[in-house]
C-alpha cells in the first residue's frame, strides 16, 4: 500500500491465485470494473477435468506459510517501498494476518541488538494484542529462543517530526551516534578485523570487545586474557596512528578503548597481539562493537515526520538461538501473526437501524471493508475535514451493519500499489458489496436489499421507480422508455449451466498455524460431478460463514439471473434521477397481437448503472433480479433458505 504526502493511495491488484473475477455476478456496471474472460477461456476453465487439476494443486499447497519456508534471510527496508497497510480484527478464533515485515534500522549496544521493523501505516493494536509467542525468527519462536536479554516489543510513533519514535531504544534517527557489531576477531597473536566510517562526518569512535565463553562453559570460569592492539588510517592520506590497546576481560565482560579525531574517513584495525594472561579456557570468539560519532553541519537535515507509522522494536540477540550475544551471522525473517491491526473510525448506527439510527464513530480495529474504504478517504486528503465529505458515511454504516449480520469480515495486510478504487471494484463483490458514485458522493452498498437491521430483504420488495413503454407525455415522462432504445441481452448457455462453487479462504488456528481452507457448496438438485468454479479469497477471507454466503450468491444469480436490459428515459430539472446503482426497479413491457391476448409483462431488475447526456437523456443498464408472486426477491430467499449441499 502507497501513502505519500499527495494524498495518493493504493493498492496491488490481487494476483492471480485462481479467482476469475468476471464470473462474478453483477460485475457489468462501471462502480465494478472487470475484464470478461473470452467464451473458450470459460469453457476450458468449467471443465471436469481442469477443475479436477486445479483442486488437485490446492491441495498440495494447503499450507500458506509452511514452516520448513520460514528460515530465510530477513527483507530489508529500501528508500521508495511503499508503506503496507495491516487491516484486521480477530474475532471469535477467526482473522488475524500473517506479516513478514521489513527490517528498517538496528543498533547494537553492550552488545546487545536493537531491531527496528516497519509493520503498517497507522497506528495498531500490535502491543494489546500479540505476544511474543505470536513472533517468529525463521521457524523458532521468540518464546523458544535463549537470547540473552529480555525482548522488547514496542509498537509506537510520534506526532514530533524532530524525534524518533524510537528515541527511548539505542536506534537514532538523527545518527549523530550509531553502533554496530562487526565481525567477531580471532583468538590466535595475529589475528585482525577492519572497521570502515560510514562517512566524512565522523569525529570519534568507542570499540568495545567482549569474549565468548565456549560452548559448555559460562561464568565465573576464568578466560584468557589477550591486548589488542588498535590503529587508525586516514583513508584519504594513508596516514596510519596507533590508538592504544584494549584487553580483554577474563570473566566475560565488556573492555573499550575511545578515539577522538578531526572529522574524516578512516578504518580502524583490531590486531591481537599477544596474550595477556594465559589460562586453559580460551574464548571462542572475541566480539567486536564499533559506534561512531559524527558531527553533521546545519545544514544536514537528519529529522523525519513519523506521523501515523507503526513501528516495532525487539531487543536482544537475535543472531544465534543456541548462545548469549553470540556473533551476528544471518538474521532470519521476522514472522508476526497480527491479531489486530489499524486503528480506524468505525461509524455505525446507535441503535442496529438503518432508517431511524444516527452515526456514531468509534476508534479502534476492525474487519469490516467498509471501514478500510473512510480510512482511505480520511488519509488520502479526500476526506479532509468534517465540512468537506466525499464518502457517504450512513453507506459505509449500512455496508459494515450487513458485514455483521452473516460474518462477511475482511482481514489483509496490504502493500504494493495500483489505483484503490480498482482495487475495491475488484475485490467488494467477494463482500457482497459495490461502490459507485452518485449526487457528488462516493458510496459502498450491498448487492441485495436489505431490511432496516441489515439483513437480507426476503419479504416484499417495493422498487424504487417503474418505467414502462408508454409513449411519454407531460405526466409520466419520468418513467417511460424512450421508443426504440430498449434492448435485452440473455445469457448465453454456458453461463447457465449447474456448477459447484469452491471457495478458497485462510484458516487461523490459536496456535498460530495458517492454512489454506476451501469451502465447496452446490444446489442439492446438481449432481455431485458438476463442473467447479473456484474463487480464490484467501487474500482476506478468514471464515467459512463469509466463503459459503458468497457461493450462495454466486450461485443463485446465475441460476436465476437470466439476462440483461439496457433502455433510455427523459430526465430533466424538474424530474432529476434519483435513482442509484444497484436499486430496485420494474420494466413493464406492453405485448399487442393479432391474437387477441394482448398483455403487459412487468419483470424486475437490479440498476448497473446510469449514463446521464447533456441532452437530459440517461441510459439504464440493469440485471435481471426476478420476484416471486408475492413480490420477494427470489435471489435472495434461495440464498437464505434455498437447498444446498455444503462442504468445509
Amino acid at each position: 500500500m502507497t501513502y505519500v504526502a499527495s494524498g495518493t493511495y493504493t493498492k496491488e491488484e490481487p494476483k492471480a491465485r485462481g479467482v476469475d473475477i468476471s464470473k462474478i455476478p453483477n460485475l457489468n456496471k462501471p462502480a465494478v470494473t472487470s475484464t470478461k474472460a473470452s467464451a473458450d477461456e470459460s469453457k476450458r476453465a468449467s471443465t471436469a477435468e481442469n477443475s479436477t487439476a486445479k483442486r488437485t494443486d490446492e491441495l498440495k499447497a494447503l499450507n500458506l506459510i509452511p514452516f520448513e519456508a520460514l528460515d530465510k534471510s530477513q527483507q530489508y527496508a529500501n528508500p521508495g517501498d511503499t508503506m503496507p497497510i495491516v487491516f484486521c480484527k480477530r474475532e471469535n478464533d477467526a482473522g488475524g494476518v500473517w506479516i513478514s515485515p521489513p527490517l528498517l534500522d538496528s543498533s547494537s549496544n553492550n552488545f546487545l541488538h536493537t531491531f527496528v521493523f516497519l509493520i503498517s501505516h497507522g497506528q495498531t493494536g500490535l502491543a494489546g494484542s500479540s505476544t511474543t509467542g505470536d513472533f517468529f525468527f525463521g521457524s523458532k519462536c521468540l518464546n523458544d529462543i535463549s537470547i540473552g536479554a529480555s525482548i522488547t516489543i514496542t509498537p509506537t510513533y510520534s506526532n514530533d517530526a524532530a524525534v524518533c519514535p524510537i528515541g527511548s531504544f539505542s536506534v537514532t534517527c538523527d545518527h549523530t551516534n550509531f553502533s554496530f557489531a562487526s565481525d567477531p576477531l580471532g583468538v590466535n597473536t595475529g589475528d585482525s578485523q577492519a572497521i570502515r566510517t560510514v562517512n566524512e562526518y565522523a569525529t570519534g569512535a568507542v570499540l568495545q570487545v567482549k569474549p565468548l565463553y565456549p560452548d559448555g562453559y559460562s561464568s565465573p570460569s576464568l578466560l584468557e586474557r589477550y591486548t589488542i592492539t588498535v590503529s587508525r588510517t586516514d583513508n584519504s592520506t594513508g596516514t596510519t596512528t596507533t590508538v592504544g590497546t584494549v584487553t580483554t576481560s577474563a570473566t566475560g565482560g565488556i573492555s573499550s578503548i575511545s578515539d577522538t579525531t578531526s572529522a574524516g574517513n578512516y578504518t580502524y584495525s583490531l590486531v591481537n597481539t599477544a596474550v595477556h594472561t594465559a589460562s586453559a579456557l580460551k574464548p571462542e570468539t572475541i566480539l567486536i562493537e564499533f559506534q561512531q560519532q559524527n558531527t553533521f553541519p546545519t545544514s544536514y537535515d537528519r529529522t523525519a515526520s513519523y506521523t501515523n507509522i507503526q513501528l516495532v522494536v525487539i531487543e536482544g540477540n537475535l543472531y544465534d538461538s543456541t548462545k548469549a550475544y553470540s556473533a551476528p551471522t544471518d538474521l532470519k525473517q521476522l514472522h508476526i501473526f497480527v491479531r489486530e491491526g489499524i486503528q480506524v473510525t468505525r461509524w455505525r448506527y446507535n441503535n442496529g437501524s438503518i432508517s431511524t439510527g444516527t452515526l456514531t464513530g468509534t476508534t479502534g480495529p476492525s474487519n469490516s471493508f467498509a471501514d478500510l474504504i473512510y480510512y482511505w478517504f480520511s488519509y488520502s486528503g479526500k476526506q479532509s475535514n468534517t465540512n468537506f465529505t466525499e464518502v457517504s458515511f450512513r453507506s459505509i454504516a449500512t455496508c459494515a451493519l450487513f458485514h455483521e449480520q452473516y460474518g462477511i469480515t475482511y482481514n489483509a495486510y496490504l502493500t504494493n500499489g495500483t489505483n484503490f478504487f480498482s482495487y475495491v471494484q475488484t475485490v467488494s463483490p467477494m463482500l457482497l458489496c459495490s461502490m459507485y458514485t452518485a449526487l457528488g458522493l462516493y458510496y459502498i452498498k450491498p448487492l441485495l436489499p436489505l431490511t432496516d437491521d441489515g439483513q437480507i430483504d426476503v419479504g416484499a420488495l417495493t422498487p424504487a421507480e417503474s418505467f414502462t413503454d408508454n409513449e411519454p407525455n407531460a405526466d409520466s415522462v419520468r418513467s417511460s422508455i424512450i421508443a426504440g432504445t430498449y434492448s435485452k441481452q440473455y445469457k448465453n448457455g454456458e453461463d447457465r449451466l449447474p456448477i459447484q462453487v469452491v471457495v478458497t479462504w485462510r484458516g487461523q488456528s490459536t496456535y498460530n498455524l495458517e492454512t489454506t481452507q476451501t469451502t465447496t457448496v452446490r444446489y442439492s438438485d446438481y449432481a455431485a460431478d458438476v463442473p467447479e468454479e473456484t474463487y480464490d479469497m484467501s487474500e482476506f477471507c478468514t471464515n467459512a460463514a463469509h466463503a459459503e454466503i458468497f457461493a450462495k450468491y454466486v450461485l443463485a444469480t446465475r441460476r436465476y439471473s437470466l439476462h440483461t436490459v439496457t433502455f433510455q428515459t427523459a430526465r430533466n430539472v424538474i424530474t432529476p434521477s434519483l435513482l442509484n446503482p444497484l436499486d430496485l426497479i420494474s420494466v413493464s413491457l406492453s405485448r399487442v397481437n393479432s391474437a387477441g391476448d394482448s398483455r403487459t409483462e412487468t419483470e424486475y431488475y437490479l440498476v448497473d448503472s446510469l449514463e446521464f447526456e447533456q441532452t437530459g437523456v440517461v441510459t439504464i443498464k440493469a440485471t435481471h433480479f426476478p420476484l416471486n408472486g408475492s413480490g420477494a426477491s427470489i435471489i435472495s430467499n434461495s440464498i437464505l433458505s434455498g437447498s444446498f449441499e455444503v462442504t468445509t
